[in-house]
């Protein structure tokens, strides 16, 4: 694409793609500006050659993307009924333009019908003025180790409303995985969901496997490629190719419904329940980043608020790395000891007397710099976040929590009975509904239609849709037997009593004492005992 592109990005693609690539990146490829998408078209105007929508298959979008389409071509209608200007004059926003559509990671038809029929007084339909592209990025990289597709509504598309088309992209997903590092030889899988992802994933293998070799130009085909041609002429043959993953485990959300009930106690964990992680990016105060601005700051400024900055949470950041998921109730000690580290490596510098020393120490200067910026500002988010532990309601939802994981004495609903009377964020009394619901088998009938009745008194009764869709998906119910927690819980030793949180040895100090269900799974399938008894009375194994 020659000429200079303005890219006009859908605000929910814009946070992934920044995982994937740079600006500076986009730059070299002729990109000059990029915008926001938004409903008001008059400020998404620019004088580029090229405008590229990068956009999820949204009907409300392609409505402002055909406006926006037809605006330009009114106002080029505009400019050849003009008088031409000079000869070499530059191009102007009335110039024409070639317009591009980037679906991500796939198109639907209803779009397409859209665009074919938006009608405004300058056409019928932009359908002819755009190219329409797809740019499958079902999977974002969040960390060396984690990829996400970032489907937005997924639980409830695929739970509530039964829209199965995630889970074959999924598949694909795991099928691109496999052309990259080599057949995946054992899956293993709980849930009706995971079942179907992994026979579509044996589908696409046969189909791949009975496909021409000239088709299958994976890099575990091309290596084997290399060695029979240097076999052939008589050359060493290289080693064996690697085998990249050993064995895929799929899990619905629903075999494990509880843990995002529950609070997580790592540095992390934390972090998200009170800033609200987005793309590996956190909002926070500007004094959280730079206390000094605060001081300085001038009355007018003070007056507007603070500012917002982002501040990236990811492994390149060696201390956040280290301290993500240690307990918060050891991280003190662990950044006080890092304190102290910068603080003897800073006084190195009284101690340089000759060139060398200087130059070695000014050599590592800049790497010191970073650790103690890292080190600030990650002690300033502690601190707003010690603030929130430290106050009483604090504990007493966890002691809630714990009861009900427990149950000891899960019968008393006191506090949620007063948080909802409180007006508590509804996000939080939703999460404890489900927790009680799920640990007790259920609410008893009587209490039940009290919590549903000062619910919607609290919160409106628009919000009786919210209520009904939790019974459909069984994460509210009416107590209509046993509890299958209790059971589980034994079986699955998910709850442990004796935690060391400082150097921890079981997965149980993530929660203070509750182990996950799903990551019990998965170390039941590493240790090899997905097989034993007791797992297989648990509804839904598949392997």
């Amino acid at each position: 694409m020659k000429g200079r592109i303005a890219l006009i990005i859908d605000p929910k693609v814009s946070g992934p793609l920044s995982l994937v690539v740079e600006f500076s990146t986009l730059q070299t490829y002729g990109v000059e500006k990029i915008f926001l998408l938004q409903q008001s078209v008059s400020s998404l105007q620019t004088d580029c050659d090229h405008i590229v929508y990068l956009t999820k298959p949204s009907m409300a979008w392609m409505k402002t993307i055909a406006e926006h389409v037809q605006m330009y071509q009114k106002l080029e209608a505009v400019t050849a009924a003009a008088p031409p200007g000079p000869p070499g004059s530059a191009a102007t926003p009335n110039a024409p333009k070639h317009f591009s559509i980037v679906f991500i990671p796939h198109r639907y038809v209803v779009c397409d019908r859209i665009l074919e029929e938006e009608v405004s007084s300058v056409a019928r339909g932009v359908w002819g003025l755009v190219d329409i592209h797809e740019f499958p990025l079902h999977l974002v990289p969040f960390e060396n180790d984690v990829l996400s597709m970032e489907v937005e509504h997924s639980f409830r598309d695929l739970f509530l409303d039964g829209d199965t088309s995630l889970l074959y992209y999924a598949a694909k997903s795991l099928m691109k995985f496999q052309q990259m590092f080599g057949h995946i030889p054992n899956i293993k899988g709980r849930g009706k969901h995971a079942q179907t992802v992994a026979d579509m994933l044996l589908r696409f293998t046969q189909e791949v496997l009975l496909t021409p070799p000239w088709h299958l130009m994976t890099r575990v085909d091309e290596a084997a490629s290399r060695k029979r041609r240097e076999l052939r002429q008589g050359g060493t043959p290289e080693e064996p190719q690697p085998q990249y993953i050993s064995a895929l485990i799929l899990l619905d959300r629903t075999v494990d419904p509880l843990t995002p009930m529950c609070t997580p106690l790592t540095y992390e964990g934390l972090v998200d329940e009170v800033f609200g992680i987005k793309n590996s990016k956190i909002d926070v105060d500007e004094v959280i980043v730079n206390p000094a601005k605060d001081k300085d700051k001038p009355p007018e400024r003070a007056a507007a608020g603070p500012k917002s900055v982002k501040i990236p949470l990811n492994s390149s950041d060696r201390l956040f790395a280290e301290i993500r998921d240690i307990n918060f109730s050891a991280l003190g000690p662990l950044l006080h000891t890092k304190a102290k580290a910068i603080d003897k490596n800073y006084s190195e510098r009284d101690k340089a007397k000759s060139l060398q020393e200087i130059k070695k120490f000014v050599a590592k200067l800049g790497v010191l710099q970073q650790e103690h910026r890292s080190l600030q500002i990650h002690t300033n988010i502690a601190e707003r976040i010690l603030q929130i532990t430290k106050e009483n309601d604090f504990r007493k939802r966890l002691e809630f929590e714990h009861r009900l994981l427990s149950g000891v004495d899960s019968g008393d609903t006191r506090y949620l009975e007063d948080c909802i009377s409180r007006a508590e964020p509804i996000g939080k009394i939703l999460r404890l509904l489900c927790l009680l619901s799920y640990t007790t088998g259920g609410i008893k009938p009587k209490q039940y239609d009290s919590f549903r009745r000062e619910f919607l008194q609290t919160y409106g009764y628009n919000h009786i849709g919210t209520l009904s869709n939790l019974e459909q998906l069984g994460l509210i119910k009416k107590y209509d037997g046993s509890p299958p927690f209790a059971s589980i819980k034994k079986t699955m030793r998910l709850i442990v009593t004796d935690v060391d949180e400082k150097d921890p040895k079981d997965i149980a100090y993530v929660y203070s004492g509750y182990a996950p269900l799903s990551v019990r799974l998965i170390e039941a399938a590493v240790k090899g005992e997905w097989q034993l008894k007791e797992l297989r009375k648990l509804k839904g194994m598949h392997s």
